[in-house]
Order: C-alpha cells, then sequence, then structure tokens
C-alpha cells in the first residue's frame, strides 16, 4: 500500500510539476488580407492601353488579397520567440475590350511563395492577453504570368511571358494574443511588409534584363489560431 501511495505522489509531483513550467513552442496557422505596391505591373497595364489601336479599360489592378500560412516558435529567451514562419500571396489584373468587331485582354498573374523567420517579443501581459512586437525577415519566390490575346474576324493571336523573381523582405509587426482555452490561443497581428531586394528573370531567356519589378511592399492584417506545446 506504502508503495502505491508513493508511486502516486510521485506521478503526481511530476505532473504539478509540467503545468508550472512554461510553453517553450508555439504552432500557428493563419489568415490575412494584403495591400501590394506592384506600381511596375500597373505601369505595364498603361502602356499596353497607350499601345492599343482602339479603347480598352482597366477590369481588376491589383486589388488587395487574401494571403494564408503558418508557423512555429521556439522560446529561445524569457519572452522572445523564433522560428520559421510560411506564407502565400496572389494577385492580379486585367485589362481588355470587346466589341462586334473582336476581343482583346491582357491578364497578368502573380503568385508568391514567402519563407522567412518570425521573432516575437512578449511587452505586456494583462489577463488573457498578451501585447508582441514582431519582425519577420526572409526570402519570397515570386511567379510572374503575362497572357495577352487578340482575336479579329475568327482569327487569334496571343502571347505569354513567363518571369520568376526573388525579393527579400522585412515585416515588423505588432501582435495581440488572447487564450480561449489552455494552449489555445486566438491571435491578431498588423504590420507593414517592405521588399527590400528584388530580382526577376525571364524563364525562357535569363539574359534579358528586367528593369522594373513587382513590389509585395504592403499592409499586412493576419488572424490566426496559435497552439502553445
Amino acid at each position: 500500500m506504502k508503495k502505491i501511495l508513493l508511486i502516486i505522489f510521485i506521478l503526481n509531483s511530476l505532473l504539478l510539476s509540467a503545468q508550472e513550467q512554461e510553453s517553450k513552442y508555439r504552432f500557428g496557422i493563419s489568415g490575412g488580407y494584403g495591400t501590394f505596391n506592384h506600381s511596375a505591373p500597373k505601369a505595364l497595364n498603361q502602356a499596353a492601353i497607350d499601345q492599343l489601336p482602339f479603347d480598352a479599360k482597366i477590369i481588376d489592378e491589383f486589388e488587395p488579397n487574401f494571403n494564408f500560412g503558418g508557423y512555429a516558435q521556439y522560446q529561445l529567451f524569457n519572452r522572445f520567440w523564433i522560428g520559421p514562419e510560411y506564407r502565400y500571396y496572389y494577385t492580379g489584373s486585367r485589362l481588355g475590350q470587346k466589341d462586334y468587331s473582336g476581343v482583346y485582354s491582357f491578364d497578368q498573374y502573380l503568385h508568391a511563395h514567402t519563407v522567412g523567420l518570425k521573432m516575437g517579443f512578449v511587452v505586456a501581459e494583462i489577463d488573457r492577453f498578451s501585447f508582441l512586437i514582431q519582425l519577420n525577415s526572409g526570402v519570397g519566390f515570386t511567379k510572374w504570368k503575362m497572357d495577352s490575346e487578340l482575336t479579329l474576324s475568327g482569327n487569334s493571336d496571343s502571347q505569354v511571358d513567363k518571369l520568376k523573381g526573388l525579393s527579400w523582405y522585412a515585416l515588423p509587426s505588432f501582435a495581440a494574443n488572447y487564450k480561449l482555452f489552455q494552449g489555445l490561443s486566438l491571435v491578431g497581428t498588423a504590420g507593414y511588409s517592405l521588399d527590400l531586394v528584388k530580382k526577376y528573370k525571364y524563364e525562357a531567356n535569363s539574359d534579358i534584363k528586367i528593369v522594373k519589378n513587382p513590389d509585395w511592399s504592403g499592409l499586412r492584417l493576419t488572424l490566426g489560431l496559435e497552439y502553445e506545446l
């Protein structure tokens, strides 16, 4: 009987000790809303309109769009968390015209995968809330596709250009965590992403120099769930 009581006492002590220890790992998923600069692709739209012998209009031009991603972090120091993060972004534009004589369209598609380091420092904790300042920094891999098509009197002419690029980014932000349950929190962030270095090239001919590049800089708002282990 004494041995059983001793085992129960040891197990209970271990459980209490584990509960008292701070969480060392965080895993999160989130969806977000972002704005983008993309002044260079917008200039291409205007250049295309200026060169056309007929009127065309912009239907959609790199509007703010949704993104999603996930991350994992480790508590390196007191109140300081660090770990990898992945996010996916997409946006695009379309201009065109349609009448009795034919159809014209010019589409641009932009997709980006970003991989970076997510760092956060807890500045305050109030009841179920905790507030952080964060800095995410890493590299983005972009696919850029331009697709133009002109159809006149049943004859169609099309051209597709594919480019790819790499850009380094920095994203300072503020975050607020609200603890829903033990180990599970609702997380909201607000920040501004900056594309620092950009380099693009044609997939078919890398020797062609690209002077004006897409720019993913813009506002970032996200909302997600975070699990602490």
